[in-house]
Order: structure tokens, then sequence, then C-alpha cells
């Protein structure tokens, strides 16, 4: 669904190491606006490079026993989605296998399979 308006996200920027909270609010669609407001504005320039996030909270027995998926989003110099990938845990008995940089075709970008403990 990707994230929604009013959505708290976690900014970091690549440029200058700055992070902070703040919330989502809409655009025009298709234009590829990032717009800091308030404090935010104070902490990035135009073209900076950054990295928004919106988390999810899952309950971890189930997580454990259906598994979890990120879609990840990566966006050219304007704005507009250039790639897709997924990070995935499955379930596999009493640990989670994970699988980063999933394409949604089932290739795989880079595969760094690891196990996670209980």
């Amino acid at each position: 669904m990707g994230i929604l308006p009013l959505e708290e996200v976690e900014i970091v920027n690549i440029d200058n190491g700055n992070r902070w909270s703040t919330y989502i609010l809409p655009g025009k669609p298709g234009e590829g606006q990032i717009c800091p407001n308030g404090g935010g504005a104070l902490l990035c320039q135009p073209g900076d490079v950054l990295i928004i996030w919106a988390n999810e909270q899952c309950d971890r027995a189930e997580v454990m026993r259906k598994g979890h998926q990120a879609r990840v989003l990566i966006a050219d110099e304007n704005n507009h989605v250039q790639d897709v990938f997924y990070q995935t845990l499955t379930p596999n008995g009493e640990t989670l296998d994970y699988s980063g940089y999933g394409k949604e075709n089932g290739k795989k970008i880079t595969g760094y399979p690891m196990m996670l403990g209980v």
C-alpha cells in the first residue's frame, strides 16, 4: 500500500547525517516532491539524498508463524520509483530465514541469507 498521509516516518539525510521523525503530508500526484517542513526543513538542502521509512509493529508470534515482508523503493533523482525490492522473513522451524533484495518476479538483486534466532 505504501506510506499513508499523516503516517509517522523516520528520515535520514545521507549527505549530512541528520536524522528526524515527522509525518507525511500528500503532495501533487506524479510530481515526485519531497518537501520537509518545519524543523526538518533546517536539516537538509535541495538535492540532498534522503532515506525515508515507515515502521510497522507486528506481533512477534505472528511473524514467527507467518513471516513478514518489507517493500523497499529506490527513487531516481526526480523522486520517481526506479526499482523495488523486498526483504523477507520466512518461518523455518523455531527460527526465521532472512532474504534481502528479492524482486517481485522472484529474482534477487543480491541475496544475503542469514538465520535469526528466537
